[in-house]
């Protein structure tokens, strides 16, 4: 598992750091390489070979400046990232899902307003995105997480509670899913090709963080149920990373400060995160 770059608070900037994690096993995440500039609130997407970097918010926080920089990276080896191409446009996703063919960005920021443009890449062939259609909200900041036929997108800021879904292998706009247990922003999501789970966030109205985990069966729609809690600090902005039997959420801020943790659950069944 990849995590792409972020924001730190010591001293207070983005960084370009990309960081690896065994996520069979148990331990610290790895220096993996670095990304061609300072970013955080990137989307990323992936196939079994090759981990990609989509948009972000390049500079200081004091002058967040989206980028619509695509680059990959070959996942079995450490190194910088390679150019891949461009966004549609300049924008901070956050939001991303993929299977092995195919990656789709959703929505994000792009100074002074939100998004709700879609894009898509072909992960094994270098190039600019092209327009996929529309989300039904106009956010930042969600969760994501995908099976083999879709990718779906859930909560964001301002506060949401929707969940909305495509079809990878298509184009065309999102469509209602169900919704979250909370209206929330920054949550992370994890999935195998079963389900969706997304740990922690941020809750309306005043950002409180969250240590709910909730669950979707991604092959149907309806509402979230609840998973269990995340089994430390609840955590805004945590970043979630995958296999087919564990998710980790990596990161984030629990409402005092930052904290670089790094919680497990076992996807297939539900219950409490334990520390990674």
């Amino acid at each position: 598992g990849l995590i792409l770059g972020g924001y730190s608070p010591n001293p207070a900037a983005h960084v370009s750091t990309i960081q690896s994690i065994e996520i069979q096993s148990f331990g610290n995440a790895q220096d993996f390489g670095d990304l061609s500039s300072i970013r955080s609130q990137i989307g990323g997407v992936s196939s079994k070979t090759r981990a990609i970097s989509c948009g972000g918010g390049n500079d200081s926080p004091s002058d967040y400046t989206p980028v619509n920089i695509c680059e990959f990276v070959t996942i079995a080896n450490s190194s910088n990232t390679t150019d891949f191409g461009d966004l549609t446009v300049a924008r901070t996703p956050y939001k991303a899902s993929s299977n092995d063919t195919r990656g789709i960005i959703f929505g994000g920021y792009a100074h002074p307003s939100n998004l709700n443009t879609i894009d898509f890449i072909t992960i094994a062939t270098a190039g600019n995105a092209t327009d996929f259609g529309d989300e039904i909200d106009t956010t930042r900041a969600g969760g994501s997480c995908s099976s083999t036929t879709r990718g779906i997108v859930a909560g964001g800021f301002p506060y949401i509670n929707r969940i909305e879904f495509v079809t990878i292998a298509t184009t065309g706009n999102a469509q209602d899913f169900g919704d979250l247990l909370n209206s929330v922003f920054g949550t992370g999501g994890v999935s195998n090709n079963t389900r969706g789970v997304f740990g922690g966030g941020g809750n309306a109205p005043n950002a409180a963080a969250l240590n709910v985990i909730q669950f979707i069966t991604m092959a149907s729609t309806g509402d979230a149920t609840d998973f269990g809690d995340l089994n430390t600090t609840e955590k805004v902005g945590n970043r979630g990373t995958s296999n087919s039997i564990r998710g980790l959420f990596c990161g984030g801020y629990d409402g005092a400060t930052f904290v670089n943790s790094i919680s497990a659950i076992n996807i297939a069944t539900t219950g409490n995160a334990v520390d990674f």
